[in-house]
């Protein structure tokens, strides 16, 4: 086959110039299949997602203009005489294949028989779309697969040697070092501005945007990785902790690092600064020579933040409170913002987000907890929301995410109206209202109660208002 591998569909002229020139005539006078089988494989896709892709309202495939243009649902193919849709395949002159769960997808390649077809099909152009992509490399790594059943594994087809790491901006560029390591193949890191091309075993990458080759890790193995659900294997015993002595680790950054349990002795920490969000959750610690000033920090941040200790509300009346401090809070630092030089809004400070995109993120957790736990709404999500570092790394799809580079107007825009159904929805909950049980949005299997996603709310904001605050400070000092 002649391979088109991109990360986020055919988004610029060069991947449609390359998509031209496999197929040998243009678009309009070519016929295509579209495939959505992985979307329906993915916990975070719904039949949404499928539409959105077939109508060409996602990834910029389906929509070019095809002569013809058919769905292909793999999961239907087994029920069928071979003899019958084996020459639908044949007469393509492309697969379009969506994303979804890249391993869900090879199953039913491999069930329909559709991977058995692959080979014999010589002239046909196979366009991927993320895990459409990603189906046919050895492997996905562990982050990448959700659709776990008993014996699951993170092996794909193996058309390529090599694996892809999909979505960079959405997923961080260092976390492709991490991902790829226990690979055993060369991979590429690719930003869904880029599509790799493959034609008689010749790679090239066709890019109007940001990606990077990344070599095998010498110490990697090929075995598929372990499903950590289950106890430790008997007789296994975790690793010795690592010991520091007389190192000078002197402006040190420890960015998304485990130091729980952490001991510092006869250490210089003049100067030194600690960010943990997590630290006052339950029955968190942290000692310095011997006083727990945990506690001590938590009332700190309710003096400088008036309103943030009513993030503990648990009745109706409470979280209306809480939320009009919070709305009070916010504004101003919205105006401060808007009050500093031109360009503040967008300024990252040592690579974190900007003050617009902290809004942004603050979008996507009103949907994921309000949008999507609570009032279940089938597509939650607005396109301009910003994403986790590891939103796509824990398996989600962030192609819903598309509007990437919104304008200052359009994210005030976007939040005032997610802001508004928060306060819409606590201006007539009950207390029977904040019992009920809700599936928690990152572990749809566990459950949990509406006072605690909407708690979950309140602490999102008030802790990425520290960091917006915090930054505005430094940028302030700048200037």
């Amino acid at each position: 086959m002649k391979l088109l591998l991109t990360s986020g569909g055919v988004t610029n002229p060069s991947i449609e110039r390359a998509l031209v020139s496999l197929l040998g005539k243009p678009v309009a006078a070519s016929t295509a299949l579209a495939v959505p089988t992985a979307t329906y494989g993915h916990t975070m896709c719904d039949p949404g997602n499928a539409w959105r892709f077939l109508t060409g309202e996602s990834g910029a495939m389906c929509g070019l203009g095809w002569a013809s243009l058919g769905v292909l649902e793999l999961t239907a193919l087994p029920s069928l005489p071979r003899e019958r849709w084996v020459p639908w395949v044949e007469q393509a002159d492309a697969l379009l294949v969506d994303g979804g769960d890249a391993a869900y997808l090879a199953h039913w390649m491999r069930a329909s028989g559709l991977a058995d077809l692959l080979p014999a099909l010589t002239d046909t152009v196979w366009v991927g779309l993320s895990a459409g992509s990603m189906v046919l490399t050895p492997r996905i790594g562990e982050p990448f697969v959700t659709w776990r059943p008993e014996g699951w594994t993170d092996e794909t087809l193996g058309v390529v040697d090599f694996s892809i790491y999909p979505h960079v901006g959405m997923n961080p560029m260092e976390g492709a070092d991490r991902w790829v390591e226990p690979l055993g193949v060369a991979a590429y890191a690719v930003d869904d501005q880029t599509a790799i091309q493959v034609v008689d075993g010749e790679v090239t990458v066709v890019s109007e945007g940001v990606w990077r080759h990344l070599p095998a890790a010498d110490r990697a193995t090929l075995e598929p990785p372990p499903s950590h659900d289950g106890p430790e294997a008997e007789g296994e015993q975790p690793p010795a902790p690592r010991e520091f002595r007389g190192e000078d680790l002197s402006g040190a950054r420890f960015v998304g690092c485990s130091l729980s349990g952490a001991v510092l002795r006869s250490v210089d920490v003049d100067g030194a600064e600690i960010d943990a969000p997590w630290l006052l959750e339950g029955d968190g610690t942290l000692l310095v020579n011997g006083v727990d000033v945990a506690p001590l920090v938590d009332a700190e941040l309710d003096r400088r933040f008036p309103g943030r200790a009513l993030r503990r509300a648990d009745d109706p009346e409470g979280l209306r409170e809480a939320w009009a401090a919070l709305e009070t809070t916010w504004a101003g630092a919205v105006q401060r913002a808007e009050g500093m030089p031109p360009g503040t809004v967008d300024a990252s400070v040592a690579g974190e987000w900007s003050f617009a995109q902290t809004l942004r993120h603050l979008v996507m957790a009103t949907d994921t907890w309000l949008g999507r736990a609570v009032l279940d709404l089938p597509d939650p999500y607005h396109p301009v929301g910003q994403p986790n570092a590891e939103y796509a790394l824990d398996g989600h799809d962030p192609s819903v995410f598309h509007e990437d580079d919104p304008s200052w107007e359009r994210v005030l825009q976007v939040r005032a109206e997610r802001v508004a159904m928060v306060r819409e929805h606590l201006a007539s909950v009950t207390a029977d209202d904040l019992e009920v049980p809700r599936h928690n949005p990152w572990a749809p299997a566990c459950t949990e109660s509406t006072l605690s996603c909407l708690r979950t709310i309140l602490e999102e904001e008030w802790e990425h208002l520290r960091y917006a605050v915090r930054d505005l400070d430094v940028l302030e000092q700048g200037t």
